[in-house]
């Protein structure tokens, strides 16, 4: 009988923690299809990710049109994604430097990183609106010094 009003309670107070295997520098790029704007070249987008208990936060580098519209988060900058884990998942408000802002959602899946866009306004912005991203390693690790999620 104890057991039995005892697990309501223990559920009660579960609270989601980030997947283990999230933290790090996760990345893809892509060959710039030589359209309007865009001549030649390679656009990325990478993530720096860091977690602290359910939330979740990056420094994010993202370019477009061959690398001549670029975002990226500064070091001594707050990360400009933001948010909370569900389970394996998390949503994230983003920011651009560019004024534009968006929630994306996040989730690792096998050995990617998949970044679904969820909404945005219509201010400018570089962050791909979907994207299966890999964890990076050796040269292509973080730019960023360490840095922590905002409280």
């Amino acid at each position: 009988m104890k057991k039995a009003l005892l697990l309501p309670l223990i559920a009660a107070f579960h609270v989601d923690a980030a997947p283990a295997s999230i933290e790090g520098t996760w990345g893809v790029s892509w060959a710039c299809n030589r359209g309007p704007g865009c001549p030649a070249g390679e656009d990325v987008f990478q993530l720096e990710l860091r977690t602290s208990g359910d939330q979740a936060c990056a420094k994010l580098l993202a370019s477009a049109r061959g690398g001549n519209k670029v975002e990226e988060d500064e070091d001594g900058q707050p990360p400009s994604i933001v948010g909370r884990f569900t389970g394996a998942a998390a949503t994230v408000a983003y920011t651009s430097n560019w004024g534009g802002h968006g929630v994306a959602s996040i989730k690792v899946d096998g050995d990617s990183l998949r970044w679904n866009v969820l909404w945005h306004d219509e201010g400018e912005s570089y962050v791909p609106l979907v994207a299966v991203l890999r964890r990076e390693s050796g040269e292509n690790r973080s730019p960023w010094r360490a840095f922590d999620c905002p409280q």
